[in-house]
């Protein structure tokens, strides 16, 4: 089980209080520090997960537990259990969200999904898998919530790229693929909102110490020691609260003059 982090709320300036914030795979990980951070700045969150998932992998009480952290922060919050690789259930999120916090005017989207194999290997399952979650929930996710950001001329978009996007890995097509038709959905929408007071921005982190990469280390420490130095010029892995600490920035008081920008958190990877 995730420790919840002691409270600093008091430390912050707290600019987030009254934004209401739908944070999709916010369980654990990256998500799950982004919607910590979200709390100590005041704002009510929607956490989305995937349960069966955050169960398979040990961390069944992920979400309830951090709900419990934001409310304890003095913001509301609810748990969304939805599989975003089923038509229509990012959709219901935004719906349910707003039902319990009110209107959505900042989305944070976390929630992806990836499947290593050769390219003569993939297989159309895993493929569309990959798509839903990663790519056609986030259509759904912004179709829904954008008509309400529109009308109150506000509303911040931070998507979770990868530097696959970038440098893909040949075991990885797919979600390498599909990160980078999210960056530039992304784009084309700040684009087209440009002038409704709303923004869209990527961060696009490298290898980092989450649940997702608890299979390498569990396989073997030494070859995990060896992978994380062989991964950018830095040689370790990130952490998830040096991705949602760039995540968040993006969405507190005086930063609406960035848009349709990718920001790389990858340790130099881009060297």
């Amino acid at each position: 089980m995730n420790q919840v982090a002691p409270s600093t709320g008091s430390s912050l300036h707290r600019q987030l209080h009254g934004r209401r914030v739908l944070v999709t795979g916010g369980s654990l990980g990256i998500g799950q520090s982004i919607v910590r951070l979200l709390a100590l700045h005041g704002a009510s969150v929607a956490i989305q997960h995937a349960g069966s998932v955050d169960a398979a992998i040990g961390h069944g009480g992920a979400a309830s537990e951090l709900a419990e952290f934001v409310r304890s922060e003095g913001g509301l919050s609810c748990e969304i259990d939805s599989d975003f690789s089923q038509p229509g259930a990012a959709r219901n999120s935004v719906m349910q969200a707003e039902r319990q916090i009110g209107p959505i005017d900042t989305v944070f989207v976390c929630a992806s999904v990836q499947a290593r194999e050769p390219f003569v290997s993939i297989q159309l399952e895993t493929a569309l898998r990959q798509f839903h979650v990663n790519y056609w929930a986030t259509i759904e996710l912004l179709q829904q919530v954008l008509p309400g950001m529109q009308t109150r001329r506000y509303g911040r978009v931070v998507s979770i790229g990868s530097s696959q996007q970038d440098r893909p890995s040949p075991d990885l097509a797919v979600y390498a693929s599909l990160k980078a038709a999210q960056h530039n959905l992304i784009v084309n929408l700040a684009k087209a909102c440009v002038t409704d007071g709303i923004t869209f921005n990527t961060v696009s982190p490298g290898l980092v110490h989450t649940p997702r990469s608890d299979w390498r280390r569990k396989a073997s420490l030494a070859q995990w020691e060896q992978f994380q130095a062989n991964s950018n010029p830095m040689g370790r892995a990130g952490r998830p609260e040096e991705v949602a600490q760039v995540a968040v920035n993006l969405v507190l008081e005086n930063t609406g003059f960035m848009t349709g920008v990718n920001i790389g958190i990858d340790g130099g990877g881009n060297l």
